[in-house]
């Protein structure tokens, strides 16, 4: 992976700008040439190794998330604004004026909208329209780094790494991150660092499955050493769809790795890992099959509103991305989104995240249910969206009186959305009451949980996977929000031939399972309308040295066709011990598959094993054949 240095090197050049604007413009010229220079030069040095992905690191962001610091104010920047918004008024300033809550006499007196002065002057319009502007920039940006990758090497990947989440002051607007920037791998954060709920701006990991789910997504963690995590987070990577993560193993403390100590010392956090994995069968093909199916069609929608982020900023006092103060509108607007999240997984409902461009287009008529909280910002289009999903039977939950302002954070004489069940006060999972109220809500709506249980556990995620026919059900305990989780029993929305896939065991002919899952870990059923009865294996009984071992693997069914199953295949030598590059996870789509691996010159002649396993159904066949010279 060659780091093309976007948030680093490429955004910066020698202009130092005053004391909190942000001091590496991109948008004059000398930066965007600086970012096909820089982005071409590496792309053409690393193309040579073969490397496949290109990365953006973002971590520095538009505007530092722990600095006062407003956008790019260079002249050029500033231009390019007036110049923009000209052609979005059509030359109108008096209409600009209206919408911004301004007084200018022409575009050329347009300038930068600051903090402090807009929640003075109360201009909030104004305000909304130059950060969209820098957001849609800040896009531009990344997206001439990945066509400057593309002509250098077409093949090559395109990845975002380490963004700190949805704020104010920086360009993440994830919806246009996941559809303007061209990208189709992440090292985003995406797993808990810290605690159960960190930042409650951080939900990249879910914004990706709603606005990019087929995106390869290996996030970053292990800045926290606390064990739990060593069992939590392998089995969260899995369920989320996740193609991996990465996670700091060496001291305590990340940042002592070169300048503190001269010893790369694994953690006990680390150790545990290793210990989990080789526990959880995730390596032996359970991991890969969450990546093979796909998420089972959701019936609720969570409104990821970014510009009811911009009018909760600008009703509150916070200046710095990271700050959200208790019961500030800001805080209700990140907290009240995070707890509803907790609320609906603790009921054993999955949603996706849908945004405003969505909206507009339609997308609402995919859903049973729409949950807004705090979308106090809405357009006018947006609100007759809603008005119509409401009238066709659709159901809209908001915890704030939604549509109190305009897309502009601009307040209306008369806000709400007919029809809209308003709670009154910030959605909060720890409430009992309004986990009633909603679940009530849920169920006269007929919409339907993952799985029906006689309690609503908390700590408990349930998970559905669907290939056609064939149903994946897997459930999560999350140890930061119930210390443990006592056995429950679970009745799913369908019948079939159910299997335990951790522990390989078929449970019969039925709709309903015994749910134990272990301390902050995952466990995982299928439901297939066939039982398998065999898995066959037929091999040589010797192969030569320097050829191919041969196996011709089948299923043998009680009925019907076989859907999509995943072949777990391991070559052990007489030593015992079969390297990662002698294992094999594949995908099967009709219960036949032909194994082949090379016996090299030099590999040791006796008696090897070939151990084949069918990961939907835990069966397994070893076979002995001899490596002869």
């Amino acid at each position: 992976m060659a780091l093309l240095g976007l948030g680093g090197s490429a955004f910066r050049d020698s202009r130092v700008m005053i004391q909190n604007y942000r001091h590496y413009p991109i948008n004059t010229a000398a930066a965007r040439k600086s970012i096909v220079d820089h982005t071409t030069k590496r792309a053409q040095f690393m193309k040579k190794y073969g490397v496949f992905c290109g990365g953006q690191v973002d971590e520095a962001e538009y505007a530092s998330p722990l600095a006062l610091q407003e956008p790019d104010i260079t002249e050029e920047n500033v231009v390019e604004y007036r110049k923009r918004m000209k052609a979005l008024f059509k030359g109108d300033i008096a209409l600009f004026n209206k919408r911004a809550g301004s007084s200018y006499t022409s575009f050329d007196e347009l300038k930068p909208c600051f903090v402090e002065e807009v929640r003075k002057k109360g201009n909030f319009g104004e305000y909304v329209l130059w950060r969209e502007f820098n957001v849609d920039r800040w896009i531009e940006a990344h997206r001439l780094s990945h066509d400057t990758l593309k002509k250098v090497d077409p093949t090559a990947h395109y990845q975002l790494q380490n963004t700190y989440g949805q704020g104010v002051a920086g360009g993440n607007d994830y919806w246009k991150i996941h559809n303007r920037m061209g990208y189709n791998v992440s090292t985003d954060y995406g797993i808990y660092n810290s605690s159960g709920r960190t930042g409650a701006q951080r939900h990249t990991d879910e914004f990706l499955r709603s606005f990019n789910p087929d995106m390869i997504h290996r996030p970053y963690g292990g800045f926290s050493q606390d064990v739990k995590y060593a069992h939590y987070k392998p089995w969260r990577a899995a369920l989320h769809r996740f193609a991996g993560y990465t996670h700091f193993s060496f001291l305590r403390s990340t940042w002592r790795l070169v300048h503190h100590s001269p010893f790369y010392n694994l953690t006990r956090y680390s150790q545990e890992v290793s210990n989990v994995l080789k526990d959880s069968t995730l390596y032996d093909g359970l991991g890969k099959l969450f990546l093979t199916y796909k998420w089972a069609k959701r019936d609720i929608a969570v409104y990821y509103h970014h510009k009811s982020m911009y009018a909760a900023f600008l009703l509150g006092k916070e200046r710095r991305t990271l700050n959200h103060f208790s019961g500030s509108p800001l805080n209700k607007y990140y907290t009240g989104r995070q707890n509803l999240i907790y609320l609906l997984e603790r009921l054993q409902y999955q949603y996706d995240f849908v945004a405003s461009q969505q909206v507009e287009k339609g997308i609402l008529d995919n859903y049973k249910v729409l949950f807004m909280p705090s979308c106090i910002a809405l357009s006018d289009k947006e609100a007759e969206v809603i008005t119509s999903f409401i009238r066709k039977g659709g159901i809209v939950i908001a915890d704030l009186p939604p549509n109190s302002y305009d897309e502009l954070a601009m307040k209306r004489a008369k806000g709400g959305v007919e029809g809209v069940k308003v709670l009154g006060k910030m959605f909060d999972d720890k409430d009992a009451g309004m986990r009633k109220t909603i679940n009530d809500i849920l169920v006269k709506g007929k919409v339907a949980p993952i799985v029906q249980a006689k309690e609503k556990i908390a700590g408990c995620e349930a998970m559905h996977f669907v290939d056609g026919n064939m149903h994946l059900f897997g459930f999560l305990h999350d140890p930061f929000e119930a210390v443990k989780i006592t056995p429950f029993t679970a009745k799913l929305p369908v019948k079939g031939h159910i299997y335990d896939l951790r522990n390989g065991k078929y449970l019969g002919n039925a709709d309903m399972v015994d749910c134990i899952i272990p301390y902050a870990e995952g466990i995982v059923f299928g439901v297939y309308p066939y039982k398998v009865n065999a898995l066959e294996v037929k091999m040589p009984q010797s192969v030569k040295a320097g050829s191919d071992l041969t196996a011709d693997v089948a299923l043998k069914l009680s009925n019907g066709k076989a859907g999509k199953h995943i072949f777990h295949f391991e070559v052990i030598p007489p030593s015992g011990e079969a390297r990662f590059f002698m294992k094999r996870n594949v995908e099967v789509k009709d219960g036949k598959y032909t194994f082949t691996f090379r016996i090299a010159h030099n590999d040791e002649v006796g008696t090897w094993k070939l151990l084949v396993k069918d990961v939907l159904t835990g069966m397994k066949q070893i076979k002995e054949f001899k490596v002869v010279k």
